[in-house]
């Protein structure tokens, strides 16, 4: 057994006796004969119960629990006495919890061990207890802080959950004034169309009629026939349909394009532009390789009405 026991007592045979019977149990055993030494023992070595007799030359067994009571609350006392007296027995048990009194000579030492085996089950008992209440503080400590920090979370969910409700209604707006811009920005160009081709009709296409009866050459008949189709194809959707492709051909190659669509050949292109007619080709190549119709067998003029 780990229990320490000190046996406290002037005369040497009980002390024998007792310390004997004790060993013979198990315990671990340490024996004085005087007050002052188990005093000073029990200053240095922990021990969960002490045997004192009450009645000792110079320092006595009151002083002895007075001592060890100052120095540890929970070691289990047992008292000895050969003079029993009520009011000690009270006083003593009052004042310093002890577990039991037992008379002197002891008539029984099987009771004697007993009496010692349930006091240090009571020590025990109360250890196991204090221990159990430090660690339900423990517990409870613990369990307080995962509430608080259930509590946080919980509190910081809500707030995330609150300023995401925000934002998705301020997106739902931004979504909702997006779509009134864009359906404003579609409204305005066609307007803006709609006001060009009436321009375009009726600023522009009345002179262009006049010109063409205004006893023109076959060169100024043939620009003005270029100039009716350019116009027709600003107000036309073939414009819409080839913009993407126009952006990646230079300035001359579109202005060639117009001219293939028109139905020119190389040769009447490269007079209109005043260019040779190997030059035309090697725009009409540049157009075809940039279209992605070089070397197929794909006609450029046709090509270029698919786009309407």
């Amino acid at each position: 057994m780990d229990e320490r026991i000190l046996v406290v007592d002037d005369e040497p045979d009980i002390l024998h006796i007792l310390s004997k019977a004790l060993i013979r149990e198990g315990y671990k055993v340490r024996s004085t004969l005087g007050g002052a030494e188990a005093i000073d023992l029990f200053k240095t070595e922990p021990f969960d119960l002490i045997v004192t007799d009450i009645r000792m030359p110079g320092t006595d067994g009151l002083e002895v629990i007075r001592q060890v009571r100052q120095l540890d609350e929970e070691t289990e006392i047992i008292v000895l006495t050969a003079y029993p007296s009520v009011d000690i027995v009270i006083q003593t048990l009052k004042n310093f919890s002890v577990y039991d009194f037992l008379t002197k000579p002891l008539k029984d030492i099987g009771y004697f061990v007993v009496t010692v085996e349930k006091a240090l089950e009571r020590r025990r008992l109360c250890r196991d207890r204090k221990e159990y209440t430090a660690e339900m503080k423990i517990l409870n400590k613990r369990l307080k802080q995962e509430v608080g920090e259930h509590k946080r979370t919980e509190e910081a969910l809500l707030e995330r959950e609150w300023e995401l409700e925000i934002k998705t209604k301020n997106l739902e707006e931004t979504n909702a004034a997006l779509k009134i811009l864009l359906r404003k920005r579609e409204e305005d160009k066609a307007e803006l169309e709609e006001k060009v081709l009436a321009n375009v009709k009726e600023l522009v296409m009345p002179y262009l009629e006049k010109l063409k009866r205004s006893g023109l050459n076959a060169r100024q008949k043939n620009f003005m026939g270029i100039m009716e189709s350019n116009l027709d194809d600003i107000v036309s959707p073939f414009v819409h349909g080839l913009s993407d492709r126009y952006l990646m051909l230079t300035p001359s190659e579109i202005r060639v394009a117009n001219l293939v669509k028109q139905g020119k050949n190389t040769k009447e292109i490269a007079e209109l532009v005043s260019l040779s007619p190997r030059t035309i080709e090697s725009y009409r190549d540049s157009i075809r390789e940039k279209l992605g119709i070089k070397n197929k067998k794909i006609n450029l003029r046709t090509y270029l009405f698919s786009f309407k």
